[in-house]
């Protein structure tokens, strides 16, 4: 739950709210997927992403198929939360002020990236290869969606 300007409890909205962009902390809907049949009998399927946010984009990366069943280090998961925080917290906030978290985020998910290669490599790796990988392909996806907004 959370709390407005006046203080009132609020429950987390089910559906990203359309001015901040947040999924409830539940997790993201699923992804929706679209067929499109034409007359020649050639059929295009479509998976749209659920939402377009940071913490989706993140969170279906650490539960997907690749990182699903390991443990994120304590060091990337704090970075990750960070970023997500800053980035969930600029809507709101002058212009000035968003940009500095948007740059804050950036910086931070860059260092996540980083931690996750090396997390990846040595003699006990913590994380899989495949897991790395796809962490570093969900965190430029949010780089480049931070960059857009």
């Amino acid at each position: 739950m959370a709390r407005d300007l006046a203080g009132n409890v609020e429950e987390r909205p089910v559906a990203p709210d359309a001015t901040t962009q947040v999924c409830p902390k539940a997790g993201c809907p699923p992804p929706t997927t679209t067929s499109t049949t034409t007359t020649s009998t050639t059929t295009t399927s479509t998976t749209l992403p659920p939402c377009g946010t940071v913490r989706c984009l993140l969170e279906e990366a650490i539960a997907g198929p690749a990182c699903g069943d390991e443990i994120l280090p304590a060091k990337i998961r704090k970075k990750l939360d960070r970023a997500i925080t800053r980035v969930e917290a600029a809507p709101g906030q002058p212009e000035k002020k968003a940009a500095k978290l948007y740059e804050s985020a950036t910086r931070l998910l860059g260092k996540a990236a980083k931690a996750t290669d090396k997390a990846a490599r040595g003699k006990r790796p913590k994380l899989s290869g495949e897991c790395s990988a796809a962490l570093r392909g969900a965190i430029s996806a949010a780089v480049d969606l931070i960059g857009g907004t």
